[in-house]
């Protein structure tokens, strides 16, 4: 590939498309992918010397400036807020969700739909396929391509539990409503009255009002970016992560899996492509599922450690595979 990529935005720690971002932009530079980033906002400084150390160029654009130009946006609403600036591009669409979002509609009422779709899991794309072809998007506009994820920026560090010692539960997420299960600390306290060991649970990216009652006292509430998503994560021995609304393809399940922690979720949405049942984390259809799969992990550290390297393993060799990818990838881009 020659032509120059530009996307729309920059990277960012907090949120799954914008880290997937930063992922996605660091395997096309290994590819020798010419990249030039425009924020949608302000320039951030830390960004754009992270993105310039790895050959990346930030502009401004104006209107015309990218017509005919290969522009990738995942998840940005300022996009379909701006369409004069990105008036004659070959846009490639990332959504998040597996609904489209009430922005995007509004959008499709007075402008032409994008040239490419972009989706992490089949999940989201059953989801959304059934919008976008009453909209006029054609199947062969619609690529299924993992998210990139450089597993060498989440060490596998797996945080080891002695028998009957202190068991750590925790969820990380943006703190969105939707992100919660309303009964999060009904599960987490049947957790707790069932191990036979302390347990303490830590929260990080906490939405107060998704959660039915008070936050119980052995539980450790931190706002979004309070540490970083590694030394979080390498703080516990069980990501326990339900949510109100099914996951299309969640980026702190790659972190868990990539860091050592075991990971307990909903039988639903894109986990259920991530995790093979038993053997990498446990998908759970109900209450008494979760609790049954955080005893096993509290008092079985051999099966625990086990689990975690196979989903390691399994993350290396095929979910966030480079190569697997970036054909991907370099398939949607042949196409444009």
């Amino acid at each position: 590939m020659h032509n120059t990529i530009y996307v729309a935005g920059y990277p960012n720690r907090i949120g799954g498309a914008p880290s997937e971002l930063w992922h996605t932009i660091k395997l096309w530079r290994r590819k020798q992918v010419p990249v030039t980033v425009f924020p949608t906002w302000k320039p951030d400084l830390e960004w754009k010397c992270r993105l310039e150390m790895i050959g990346c160029k930030t502009t401004m654009i104006s209107p015309g400036d990218l017509r005919g130009e290969i522009v990738v946006a995942l998840c940005n609403p300022e996009v379909t807020a701006h369409p004069e600036v990105f008036e004659g591009a070959k846009i490639v669409w990332g959504p998040c969700c597996s609904y489209l979002s009430g922005y995007e509609a509004d959008y499709y009422r007075k402008h032409p739909l994008m040239t490419k779709y972009l989706f992490q899991s089949h999940f989201q794309l059953n989801g959304l396929w059934p919008e976008y072809k009453k909209r006029g998007v054609r199947r062969s506009q619609c690529h299924l391509i993992r998210g990139a994820f450089d597993c060498s920026e989440f060490p596998y560090l797996p945080n080891p539990h002695r028998q009957g010692g202190k068991f750590v539960l925790g969820r990380l997420s943006r703190s969105h409503p939707w992100k919660f299960a309303t009964d999060t600390w009904e599960i987490y306290t049947a957790i707790r009255e069932t191990i036979d060991a302390p347990v303490t649970a830590r929260v990080m990216g906490f939405q107060p009002f998704s959660i039915r009652g008070p936050v119980p006292s052995w539980v450790e509430i931190l706002p979004e970016g309070a540490e970083s998503p590694q030394t979080f994560l390498q703080s516990l021995h069980a990501m326990v992560q339900l949510t109100h609304k099914p996951e299309n393809w969640p980026r702190t399940g790659l972190e868990a899996m990539s860091v050592g922690v075991p990971i307990v979720v909903d039988d639903a949405g894109g986990w259920q492509e991530m995790i093979v049942h038993g053997k990498t984390g446990f998908l759970c259809q109900d209450k008494t599922a979760v609790v049954d799969a955080c005893k096993t992990l509290a008092e079985n550290e051999y099966q625990r450690m086990e689990l975690t390297g196979r989903a390691r393993e399994r993350l290396e060799e095929d979910l966030a595979n480079p190569d697997m990818i970036w054909a991907n990838w370099k398939r949607l881009f042949d196409s444009l």
